[in-house]
């Protein structure tokens, strides 16, 4: 609440005129001409006209000509005509708005301030006042005199209680208590005119200040004054004063809202700017300094592509401001952009701006680097396409390749490159790529596991090696040439590793610049070893429950089972073609007495051996399984019975002339085989089979240690 309203006192001469009805005191001046309030009423917003003492109007404002495009109405004319009339307000009818007239009559000057205020009723229509009637009703006003020679403030009938709150028949107020009334922080702006009016006035004068009403808060005063006497001794200064309190707290909202509004501007991460209408640059916050080197106020005034953006993302920018032109409708579109050779990825979102006319006069622009989100959200689903590669037994090549892609849609000047571990050979062996020239895929092949090599010395080490400078480092020295001739600037190799640090490969990638891994490199490379280290243990895994499943544990040739089912599809596929097939089988000679003799692990040496031979001698096309015990059995397709008895019998003379070495001295053993073709009659494997197996007891039949083939007659 603001102070309690002093006790003023009165001027002895008002209260007397109030108690008769006369009009209030004011002291006669000397005649001046029109202009002054003429230069007033142009100033003002209001429905003012200046009319000389015969009624006859002198000057009509905007804002008056506007209601009266025509003129004063008669009725308003005729109660000019009436000095008499003239002292109380006059109320009109719809003429074209309920109206009340006002006229007042400053000191000292010749004309009359005229004014229209529209009356408390409704407009036609009934449905409220009309628009210049709320205008006006919010634009109280008032004339006060500041009359030097008696230090006090004169004011017109009611100004005192419009502006203040104080008792209509206060007309006037002391300097001092006016000062008293005025904010503290005002009262420097104000005293200079009432102690030095005509030093400080020239011409027409504007002041703003607040003063304490008579409920305690304080109103906004707009004073426009005007010096009326300008003698040293009796300096009299004429003031039209209007509150504006709502307008000065609409202001100061204002002024706090686009404080706050630049406030978030300049201290976010995006990029916020505005354009106008041609796309010229009217605004734009200090994030743009990231990503641009034009400096900020460059910016101004300039068109996209004038900002060195490049054509593309110019022209997309133009098109979608364009479009929001069209149709009146916010925008938002994602462009990506390569710039200080990193690629960036931006959202941007456009906003129409209107006028308080519903006009379109600019357009928001805010651009939000999504780059990390969008790599995350890339690297994601690159992530989920390689686990559904590995889940559905994609072979490890093509998924491991598909890991080097991942790797080079967040690094696209990357090359990449995965190797795979065999410690048994202190080898690495390249598996996938993506990016490598031919000569760096060569060189790449094969690698040692050694310290000495950029690549090899991650996996002879287990940790990763960054290679920054390639040209300076003993790590390459070796491939100079190379590394000059492909550009390959820097290297990072990566261990790919079990959880219990077994070795699987390496993942190595090479750069065209200097360059060592920040955090987001290496979540990247973090995320791609652990899934190389999924699909390689996945393929291991796979392989070893293929071996359990299809393959002898003793011998590593096919089981039977395995055996017959990929036999039975092989004659399938030669009976297709119309190519010939041929069956072996075999069997140890004496192995029983290889067991008692020599051990069971000695007949399990003899077994391994004999399938290790049948190996050497036998095509990667043909079949071997082992049926059970000693016996095996072959598939040779696309082989004739002629072709096929050779292939026995060069098999059963090597284990003839080649004994075993064991600890209990050399161990001699043969084998019996029989041959048989496959005929247009034999329906089945089990068919050509059995037919097989006669011709192998006709071997052991015959003393063993031979190979019985179909005769001749038999093919006829």
């Amino acid at each position: 609440m603001g102070r309690p309203t002093p006790c003023l006192p009165a001027d002895p001469r008002t209260p007397r005129a109030a108690s008769r009805g006369q009009a209030p005191y004011h002291p006669r001046l000397p005649a001046r001409p029109a202009g002054a309030l003429v230069r007033l009423a142009e100033a003002l917003p209001l429905p003012l006209y200046v009319v000389e003492t015969d009624g006859r109007v002198r000057f009509s404002s905007r804002m008056a000509r506007a209601l009266h495009p025509q003129g004063l109405p008669e009725v308003v004319k005729r109660w000019l005509e009436n000095p008499q009339a003239c002292g109380a307000p006059l109320e009109t009818g719809p003429i074209p708005l309920p109206m009340v007239w006002q006229r007042l009559q400053p000191a000292g000057l010749s004309c009359a301030l005229v004014v229209a205020r529209p009356a408390p009723l409704l407009s036609a229509d009934g449905l409220g006042s009309h628009p210049w009637q709320i205008a006006l009703e919010t634009g109280r006003f008032g004339f006060l005199e500041f009359d030097g020679s008696t230090q006090r403030i004169c004011a017109t009938s009611h100004t005192l209680s419009h502006l203040l709150g104080l008792p209509v028949t206060q007309l006037s107020l002391p300097y001092e208590a006016w000062l008293e009334r005025l904010h503290p922080d005002d009262r420097p702006l104000v005293a200079p005119l009432l102690s030095d009016p005509q030093g400080w006035l020239q011409g027409t004068a504007s002041l703003e200040y607040r003063v304490r009403h008579a409920n305690g808060h304080w109103e906004w005063v707009e004073q426009r004054s005007l010096l009326v006497a300008a003698t040293p001794e009796a300096p009299r200064i004429l003031g039209l004063c209007q509150l504006v309190t709502s307008r000065k707290y609409a202001e100061i909202e204002l002024i706090r809202r686009e404080q706050q509004f630049r406030t978030l501007a300049e201290n976010t991460s995006d990029i916020i700017a505005r354009y106008d209408l041609n796309l010229r640059c009217l605004y734009i916050n200090r994030s743009v300094a990231h990503y641009l080197a034009l400096r900020r106020e460059d910016h101004l005034g300039k068109r996209a592509g004038e900002k060195g953006w490049p054509k593309k993302v110019a022209e997309r920018f133009e098109q979608e401001c364009r479009a929001l032109v069209a149709t009146g409708q916010p925008r938002q579109y994602e462009h990506e952009i390569e710039l200080n050779d990193r690629r960036y990825v931006f959202e941007t979102r456009l906003f129409p701006e209107y006028d308080r006319s519903g006009m379109l006069t600019s357009i928001l622009s805010i651009d939000r680097e999504v780059t990390e989100t969008r790599l995350a959200l890339t690297l994601l689903a690159e992530e989920n396409r390689v686990m559904e590669m590995i889940t559905g037994n994609q072979s490890l090549a093509e998924t491991l390749e598909q890991v080097c892609q991942m790797i080079r849609s967040q690094l696209p000047h990357s090359r990449v490159a995965v190797l795979l571990a065999n410690e048994a050979t202190l080898q690495l062996t390249l598996i996938a790529q993506a990016g490598l020239s031919t000569a760096l895929e060569g060189a790449l092949r094969v690698l040692p596991l050694s310290t000495e090599d950029g690549v090899g010395a991650a996996a002879a080490n287990r940790q990763t090696v960054v290679v920054e400078d390639v040209a300076a480092s003993p790590l390459w020295q070796a491939r100079q040439t190379l590394a000059a001739a492909e550009g390959v600037c820097s290297s990072w190799a990566v261990p790919v590793m079990t959880s219990e640090r077994g070795l699987l490969g390496v993942v190595a990638l090479f750069h065209g610049e200097r360059l060592t891994p920040g955090a987001s490199e290496n979540r990247l490379l973090f995320r791609s070893n652990h899934l190389c280290a999924i699909a390689i243990q996945h393929d291991l895994q796979q392989r070893q429950l293929y071996a359990l499943a299809t393959l002898d544990g003793m011998t590593g040739v096919f089981n039977r089972r395995h055996f017959f089912e990929t036999a039975e599809r092989e004659i399938q596929r030669v009976r297709r073609n119309g190519m010939p097939a041929c069956a072996m089988m075999m069997d140890l000679d004496h192995f029983k007495a290889v067991n008692d003799n020599f051990g069971h692990a000695c007949g399990d040496l003899v077994l391994r051996a004999f399938a290790d031979e049948c190996r050497r001698q036998l095509r990667a096309t043909d079949l071997i399984g082992r049926l059970g015990g000693e016996e095996f059995a072959v598939l040779l397709p696309d082989t004739g019975l002629e072709a096929a008895r050779e292939v026995a019998e060069r098999l059963r003379q090597r284990v003839e002339r080649q004994p075993l070495s064991t600890p209990r001295g050399p161990l001699h053993y043969t084998v019996s085989a029989g041959v048989s073709a496959l005929m247009p009659g034999d329906t089945s494997l089990e068919t050509l089979l059995h037919r097989t197996d006669g011709l192998l007891y006709e071997a052991k039949r015959r003393g063993r240690n031979q190979v019985v083939a179909d005769p001749p007659p038999r093919l006829r």
